[in-house]
């Protein structure tokens, strides 16, 4: 696994100076597109018609229960429709959304490992 690891950061460090660009443009406009509305506003849509007619199909089967069980998916449904939503945008600075500043800097640290440079003063090693 260790090897593999660094062969990956190796050919990374190679190549980024040429090809970080060109990859990175993609990435930017996949973070800038927002989800349609039309689609977002067609499967809430969807999601509420389907709610709203199963309460006579489950009364039919579980008669009584059909409550608690309405209750347990309509928070399953809508704790689904919520986190759709973060994972549509997961970089940033909430508490729930990627740790993008932890990776980068410990890539910045493998990649200045293999290419032989200091770590820097919080690695402890290397340093001036």
């Amino acid at each position: 696994m260790k090897r593999w690891r660094d062969f990956t950061v190796l050919a990374l460090a190679l190549a980024s100076p040429i090809l970080l660009p060109p990859a990175h443009r993609p990435t930017l406009r996949i973070l800038s597109t927002p989800m349609p509305f039309a689609y977002v506003a067609h499967l809430r849509t969807f999601i509420l018609i389907w709610m709203a007619m199963l309460p006579p199909l489950l009364c039919t089967y579980v008669g009584w229960a059909t409550l608690p069980c309405m209750v347990m998916i309509v928070i399953l449904f809508l704790g689904l429709d919520s986190i759709s939503g973060e994972i549509e945008n997961p970089f940033g600075y909430d508490w729930n959304d990627l740790p993008l500043d932890k990776i980068l800097g410990e890539l910045v640290l493998d990649i200045q490992q293999v290419r032989g440079g200091r770590i820097g003063a919080e690695g402890g090693a290397g340093g001036e």
